[in-house]
């Protein structure tokens, strides 16, 4: 059954192929990027003694300094370990992860050595104030560059610098060429997945692609069979799409698989009661005037539950990708520590104290500047209006202080992820135990303020005062903005909304597009976590994984990828290559197959052992052991055909074993399977 791909997916690169690119390597840079320091230096020196414009000297800098000998933009530096590619300065091969010389970039755009600087934002056509910069919308051929970068890394690439969480990854990167390239050309498994080390699935390529809520991507690895079982509890595609707020939004669902999704598949809010919430507010002291009314239908577009266990959460939420809000986690001391009346007893957090603040959370992501005014808390709180930007509700946050959460958390002295917290989910699902290694972030805002329309890694949000809605996206339609909360429009074809009260968590998977709007004063904190999605996991530890997700499905190697159709180069001459290469399945009767081959086919079996670099044997070979050992040309010019045992003559082969295990007086054996001994 010479024709089966292996069943890990795993093969190796011609060495001749190594060869070329090596070559091809030392011919680029012998004969083209040949400048050195002291040649810049020295035409430096030569452009400021003839007053040569200063844009045209650097312009030729830039020009002539990305070489793989000396790189140096904004303080990186990359020697052979900064290969560019095809003469592209933002394509660069590398043997580390490296950030961006060109921005800040988006830190899911490495493909094992292979790196594209894709800008994490940029400023959109109509402007920050006007417009959102949509990741995955941005004008010109900047995706089809960044795709085709990765495609001409990839195939300079040596044997041992590809993996099979190439394919994950390009699914999270949203690459489908890569994708499509991976699989016909490296016969790549899209089920296979890194194994867990800390009990937290991981996911593999499908489920990445239905993560990021890229439909051509999940369609070519799953080659449009919306039936594939993609997960240890039996779930399908179809499973996947069909779930509410599924990132794979109903028109995208229709498009690419047929799939006729409710485009209001609305979940029944667990209702929170308005007497009890209107006490909470007298309780608290902070004003409920708005000027922002806001329907309450009881429907939420994302799941809202009252209690989530572990397990609940990684399958309902974590495996597909879903946002989800839990009711009522924290408890009311924890809530009337943000209460004016507790404030009224601080100074850092007097209602009085002035804090800076500005039309949106971090106004220099998006070239604006805060407001030149400080506002106090009990201004904001009667939606007080920075002179300087009239008709914009303005918000503040900041990362607080050790001070700050002795403040707010004083229970506890200060240390926020505590059992008695609401944030005891993050140590519960994320095995997160201090907020000092993460990215706190505490926030207040008037009347109709929040925060704009930006995506970042995984977080959960509580809020402890006011009323939040919350306007979500898929990473397919994410994007950044500089226009404030309140005049962001969504397109509700793909934007998710949900509204929050006091003590509710909300989570959202990694860059989900987010908004909230403030439907009077409010006050909320987050905790940014991220990492679940992380591949970079130690070989030696892939063996450790949690029980319930320990399954067939799991693909897991070590093994490196080589095109299936590249002949190896350290394939035999033809007439050393058997005859023919069975590949022996075990417990399928392979045992007798081989006594009959040797018996039908004398001389033409061979029993051998290798070392490539693991010892192996022909003994249970695979197809990728046999093309490791005779190279995939020989291996595709072998007659397919397959040989299959008759059932009863496994039954008769398995009698005769088990009378010859009691004849040797294996006892419990015998007695187990009531078989009288031989003697």
């Amino acid at each position: 059954m010479n024709n089966m791909r292996p069943s890990t997916g795993i093969s190796r690169r011609r060495r001749s192929a190594i060869g070329a690119a090596a070559t091809f390597k030392r011919r680029r840079t012998n004969n083209y990027y040949h400048y050195r320091r002291e040649d810049l230096a020295f035409f430096v020196f030569c452009c400021c003694i003839f007053a040569i414009p200063m844009k045209a000297l650097m312009d030729w800098i830039v020009s002539q300094t990305f070489s793989p000998a000396t790189v140096e933009v904004k303080q990186h530096s990359y020697t052979e370990e900064g290969l560019i590619i095809n003469g592209d300065p933002k394509c660069v091969k590398t043997k580390s992860s490296i950030g961006s010389p060109f921005g800040r970039a988006a830190d899911n755009l490495q493909l094992g050595p292979c790196a594209y600087f894709f800008e994490e934002k940029q400023a959109p056509p109509g402007g920050w104030l006007h417009d959102i910069d949509y990741f995955f919308d941005r004008p010109g051929q900047q995706l089809e560059a960044k795709e085709q970068c990765y495609l001409d890394c990839l195939r300079g690439l040596a044997e041992d610098e590809i993996t099979p969480s190439f394919l994950i990854r390009a699914a999270q990167m949203k690459l489908p060429k890569v994708v499509q390239t991976l699989m016909d050309d490296y016969g790549m498994d899209p089920l296979y997945k890194v194994k867990s080390t800390d009990g937290i699935p991981r996911l593999n390529a499908v489920q990445e692609a239905v993560h990021g809520g890229y439909p051509v991507v999940l369609k070519t690895l799953t080659r449009g069979n919306i039936k594939l079982v993609i997960d240890n509890y039996g779930r399908t595609v179809e499973d996947y799409i069909t779930m509410r707020a599924s990132p794979i939004r109903p028109f995208h669902a229709l498009k690419y698989f047929g799939i006729k999704v409710p485009e209001t598949n609305l979940s029944p809010l667990i209702a929170f009661n308005d007497t009890e919430f209107e006490k909470l507010e007298e309780r608290q002291g902070w004003t409920s005037n708005t000027a922002y009314p806001h329907q309450y239908d009881n429907t939420c577009d994302i799941d809202v539950v009252n209690g989530l266990s572990r397990e609940e959460f990684y399958r309902e939420y974590l495996l597909p990708g879903r946002p989800v809000l839990i009711r009522d986690q924290a408890a009311d001391g924890e809530l009337q520590a943000f209460s004016k009346k507790y404030w009224q007893t601080t100074t850092d957090f007097h209602p009085s104290s002035k804090h800076k603040v500005g039309p949106t959370a971090y106004p220099s992501l998006t070239d604006q500047k805060a407001c030149d005014t400080k506002l106090s808390i009990s201004e904001m709180e009667n939606a007080t209006e920075c002179p300087t930007m009239p008709g914009i509700p303005m918000v503040h946050a900041r990362h607080p202080t050790n001070r700050d959460l002795e403040l707010l958390y004083p229970a506890t002295n200060g240390e926020v992820i505590n059992p008695t917290h609401s944030w005891a989910k993050l140590t519960e699902f994320f095995h997160v135990h201090s907020h000092r290694k993460n990215h706190m972030q505490l926030f207040w805002g008037g009347d109709g303020s929040g925060a704009t329309f930006h995506w970042h890694l995984s977080a959960f949000n509580i809020l402890y005062a006011g009323l939040k809605e919350w306007r979500l996206a898929p990473p397919l339609f994410r994007g950044f903005t500089g226009m404030p909360a309140s005049k962001v429009q969504l397109d509700a074809s793909f934007s998710l909304k949900c509204t929050q009260k006091p003590g509710d968590l909300l989570w959202f998977p990694d860059y989900w597009g987010h908004m909230t709007i403030n439907h009077r004063f409010s006050i909320g904190a987050a905790i940014i976590h991220g990492g679940y999605r992380n591949l970079n996991v130690d070989p030696e530890m892939r063996a450790r994984d949690d029980a319930l997700h320990n399954t067939a499905s799991e693909r897991e190697t070590t093994e490196t990828l080589v095109p299936r159709h590249e002949e190896q180069a350290s394939a035999k001459t033809e007439a050393e290559v058997p005859d023919f290469f069975f590949v022996h399945i075990n417990k399928c009767g392979g045992s007798s197959m081989i006594s009959m081959l040797n018996e039908r086919c004398p001389g033409q079996w061979r029993n051998e052992k290798w070392s490539s670099p693991a010892l192996l044997r022909t003994f249970h070979c695979s197809a990728q052991c046999w093309i490791d050992r005779w190279g995939g040309k020989a291996w595709n010019d072998q007659y397919s055909f397959a040989i299959v045992r008759h059932p009863l003559a496994r039954a008769v082969s398995n009698f005769f074993f088990l009378i010859d295990q009691c004849s040797k007086k294996r006892s419990k054996i015998c007695e187990e399977r009531a078989i009288e001994a031989c003697h």
